[in-house]
Formats: structure tokens, C-alpha cells, sequence
């Protein structure tokens, strides 16, 4: 039987102990797991400002299967509940909170693949805010750019391509980055040096 602590580092019958337990969780995570909720809303927000009625939207599951407004938050929300997951039981590794079965790869993999969660919200709003400056005509200092990115980039057959390409980049270089920051923290344990 698995204990309760093992999903949830600040669960415990101790009041005392439960704050502890928060305290000592890296503030990475929390910082990271705040900022895609960020911008996983940023993303829908701006979704919404370009293609109230979904037309333009990239998202191939959204595309596939017509889940309209109500499908396409549950989807947004199910993804990066997932991913926070993957994240938290990769830090928790790192800790030395899991059985054995766990493995760096495995903690390297939860971590990068939030990352790359990360990066696709991020590019998705920004790709959005350039799409309503574009379709929505606003003279702007950028006009030129807004459209030669329109005309070039994501109305491109690769630009579904480019957009993984990019999303794979990012979570490539920053996995190492967050690994080893979560892997030198001091409140974190030493047992991934054993």
C-alpha cells in the first residue's frame, strides 16, 4: 500500500509538520507550476480575442474532434494538470520521496516534458497576440512584422512543425537547467548523488 505522503508532500495528520513540509518543497516548482497556469489562461484568453468561434485555432486536438469552447478549457486544463503531475513526481524523485522504481531519466523526462508544456503556452500566446493585431488591423509599430509573420510563419503547411521544433528547443536546453538547480537546492536530498 502506498502512504498518502507519497502524492502529497504536505499532507499530515501533524499541523505542525504540514507547514514544514511545505516550506521545504522547492519554490521552483511552485514558481514554475503558477506561471503556466499563467499562461495556459493567457493562452485561452487570447484564443478567445482571435477565434471566439475556434476557426483559427491550432490545436490539433481541439481541430479534431470540434470540442468548442466548453472541450478546449477541459482540455487546456486536463494538459497541464498532467503535467504538473509528471513535474511534482519528478521533484519528488529528486527528493527521495519515491520508491526505488523511480529513475533520473524518468525525473528528467516529467521535468522536460513540463517544460515543454511551458514553452507552447508561452509561443501559443504569443502567436495569438501577433494573429488579433493581424487580423484585427491595428496600426501598429511592428505592422510589417505582424505580417510577414502571418503570410510566412502561421499560415506556413510547417508551422505546426516549427512550433514543436521550438517547444522541443527550449524544453532540450532548459531541462539540464531546472534539473540541476532542483538537484543543488539545499532543502532538496542528496540521494540522487548516491
Amino acid at each position: 500500500m502506498i502512504d498518502r505522503t507519497f502524492f502529497a508532500p504536505w499532507y499530515s495528520e501533524n499541523k505542525s509538520l504540514k507547514l514544514s513540509c511545505v516550506k521545504k518543497f522547492p519554490k521552483l516548482f511552485y514558481r514554475l507550476s503558477i506561471w503556466l497556469v499563467f499562461f495556459i489562461s493567457t493562452d485561452l484568453l487570447s484564443t478567445y480575442l482571435v477565434t471566439p468561434d475556434l476557426k483559427y485555432e491550432f490545436n490539433v486536438w481541439v481541430r479534431w474532434f470540434h470540442l468548442g469552447w466548453p472541450g478546449t478549457i477541459l482540455l487546456a486544463s486536463l494538459q497541464g494538470a498532467l503535467f504538473v503531475l509528471g513535474f511534482f513526481l519528478s521533484v519528488r524523485f529528486i527528493k527521495g520521496k519515491l520508491p526505488k522504481w523511480g529513475t533520473i531519466w524518468g525525473a528528467k523526462l516529467g521535468i522536460g516534458l513540463f517544460i515543454f508544456h511551458f514553452a507552447g503556452s508561452v509561443l501559443a500566446t504569443i502567436n495569438n497576440l501577433i494573429g488579433y493585431f493581424y487580423l484585427k488591423g491595428h496600426q501598429t509599430d511592428i505592422k510589417s512584422f505582424v505580417a510577414w509573420y502571418v503570410v510566412n510563419v502561421n499560415s506556413s503547411k510547417y508551422y505546426l512543425t516549427w512550433f514543436g521544433i521550438t517547444k522541443l528547443v527550449v524544453a532540450i536546453w532548459f531541462t539540464p537547467l531546472v534539473f540541476r538547480r532542483l538537484a543543488n537546492d539545499k532543502l532538496v536530498s542528496s540521494s540522487i548523488h548516491e
